[in-house]
């Protein structure tokens, strides 16, 4: 498919039933990123403030194999090769400045390898190439690269530590116990203040949601009654977003001044099983939630206007405002800018394609 499907939608959201003079107009042009260079799958993982996406482009998705990084410059299409040794790459996080970063599997490592995908190393993409963030040796190719700031500082993981690295300088951020099994960085505001998750041994569940602030660890909590938490992006005004586990069931949370809030869902759950991936400066959140038939639907959280219902957060199912092809779900949003572009991923015939949202002005509608 081509990157200029453009299908443009006119929609009235009712925020909840709320008074006719509260509801807000929701109205969107929808682009399927489709297939590219013979890879009948894509994901798009970020888009920056003008608007500019980055992800992936995968040949065989049931093997996690075969992938490389893309970035989606409005009309131009960039392929990013693997480094050499690589069958694996992926864009995750671009900032305003067009700079990108992501990483690459290194193929045939060892005899056994360590992880179901393999070592990794993290990279930073500039002019079309790949180059490591830090060198090999240094890295133990256990490195990883999930976002990057305006002032150029990357959030990660080296050997299985959370880091930054600010312009050459490997910053490892502070733990509470030298008994930790993982800590990742996935996400990096543009204070320096990074948000993820600290695993001490406890298990994939019990995982502990962490903000650094200046560098130094604070928990989340996770929701009342659950087990862990991990921490998947934060915004300008320190407000995180991630997901909350009870047992094998995940929950929408959101964090404000360290307090844990579950977000509800359109299909009546209190606290919406799914996840929140991407949370923008005008805390708008993005992720997906679980439907009544226990389908992935991609869902777009915003806070009800002041003087309609202070604190409110309201959910909205991105397939019922959005006008796309019959056969296609929007199945998950992963990035919203300050524009309030959305990118995320739709499922058509069993193919999983990128998709970009753009907010249409009132001006600007047919």
């Amino acid at each position: 498919m081509k990157f200029n499907r453009l299908f443009l939608a006119v929609a009235i959201c009712d925020l909840l039933a709320l008074p006719p003079a509260s509801a807000a107009t929701k109205s969107y042009s929808f682009t399927d990123l489709g297939e590219l260079a013979g890879c009948p799958y894509s994901r798009a993982y970020d888009i920056n403030n003008k608007g500019v996406v980055v992800g992936q482009a995968i040949k065989d998705i049931a093997h996690a194999s075969d992938a490389h990084a893309i970035i989606w410059d409005h009309e131009k299409v960039a392929h990013i090769p693997n480094l050499k040794g690589s069958d694996y790459g992926t864009a995750r996080s671009v900032n305003d400045k067009g700079e990108v970063v992501g990483g690459n599997r290194i193929e045939n490592y060892g005899s056994h390898g360590f992880q179901v995908l393999g070592p990794s190393q993290a990279l930073v993409f500039t002019n079309g190439k790949a180059s490591p963030l830090v060198p090999s040796a240094a890295s133990n190719l256990m490195s990883n690269a999930y976002s990057i700031n305006n002032q150029g500082q990357v959030a990660g993981e080296d050997s299985r530590r959370a880091v930054i690295w600010d312009h050459g300088s490997k910053i490892p951020l502070s733990v509470s116990s030298t008994t930790f099994s993982l800590s990742i960085a996935f996400a990096i505001n543009n204070r320096g203040n990074a948000a993820g998750i600290i695993d001490y041994n406890r298990g994939s569940n019990k995982h502990v949601a962490t903000l650094w602030l200046s560098k130094e660890m604070n928990s989340l909590p996770p929701l009342e009654g659950d087990m862990g938490a991990d921490a998947f992006a934060i915004n300008d005004k320190d407000e995180v977003v991630g997901a909350s586990y009870a047992a094998y069931q995940s929950k929408v949370v959101f964090w404000e001044n360290g307090k844990a809030v579950g977000l509800i869902d359109p299909y009546g759950h209190p606290v919406a099983p799914g996840v929140a991936y991407g949370i923008n400066n005008k805390s708008q959140i993005v992720g997906y939630a679980l439907t009544d038939r226990n389908h992935m639907h991609a869902i777009l959280w915003e806070k009800v206007p002041p003087g309609v219902g202070p604190g409110m957060i309201v959910p909205t199912d991105l397939n019922g405002i959005v006008s796309h092809p019959p056969e296609m779900e929007l199945i998950v949003a992963r990035s919203i800018n300050d524009d309030g572009q959305i990118v995320g991923e739709a499922l058509v015939h069993d193919e999983i394609h990128a998709f970009l949202l753009t907010p249409v002005s009132a001006t600007q509608k047919p």
